[in-house]
């Protein structure tokens, strides 16, 4: 009998998104300019994590709601770059044009939400992966607080480590499955991990912006 580690990893994954949601709840929404954008991005995270998981124990393709959530996810992070760095806005719509377009492209090529849009959800990714770079290395020279106090720098390193992880695992992943399901199936188990520390470091940041922290003291 083999233990059901990827029942445990999405569980896991599950509770720790609830936690950074619960976690943001306690921040008052005048307080931080990220509350509306990370609201809605942690919220709809968490309901297709858990549509997901009752539609595969259930043996249901969930591929749709997991193509359709990405475009918007994607939209949702750059919007929370753009509030942060309003200046850098034509630079990020150029990049939301290049990601949905890649999306677009990828389901006009299959014409089928049956299977995962793993090119798209790959270009996608690098997107955000170099908006992320830019936006923490921009952070890092102009901040006057200590980046360990800054919310921003905890959740966009969180979404830097899952969406540049996801590249190298996604892409092997579609490589190897016709070769060797069984190793794919397990790389695969890694996304579980990545997406559980992405949202520890979330709540982390969801923690410091709330009023009564020393970084929230800082402002």
């Amino acid at each position: 009998m083999h233990f059901p580690w990827q029942t445990v990893g999405t569980v896991t994954m599950i509770l720790v998104m609830a936690v950074a949601y619960g976690m943001l709840l306690q921040v008052p929404k005048r307080r931080w300019k990220l509350h509306g954008l990370l609201h809605a991005s942690i919220g709809l995270a968490l309901l297709v994590e858990v549509a997901g998981s009752v539609m595969a124990s259930r043996n249901w393709n969930s591929n749709v709601v997991y193509n359709l959530f990405i475009p918007v996810e994607f939209l949702l992070l750059l919007g929370m770059v753009a509030r942060t760095r309003p200046q850098w806005r034509r630079r990020l719509m150029v990049g939301a044009f290049l990601g949905l377009a890649g999306w677009v492209g990828c389901w006009l090529m299959t014409r089928s939400m049956d299977f995962l849009l793993i090119e798209g959800a790959l270009l996608i990714a690098l997107v955000l992966s170099f908006t992320l770079m830019a936006t923490l290395w921009d952070l890092a020279n102009t901040s006057e607080r200590r980046l360990g106090n800054v919310p921003e720098f905890w959740l966009f390193m969180g979404l830097l480590l899952y969406f540049g992880g996801m590249m190298p695992v996604v892409g092997l992943v579609k490589f190897i499955f016709d070769e060797d399901p069984a190793v794919a199936k397990r790389l695969w188990m890694i996304l579980p991990v990545l997406c559980t520390l992405r949202y520890a470091l979330t709540a982390y940041a969801c923690h410091l912006a709330r009023p009564g922290t020393t970084a929230a003291d800082e402002r």
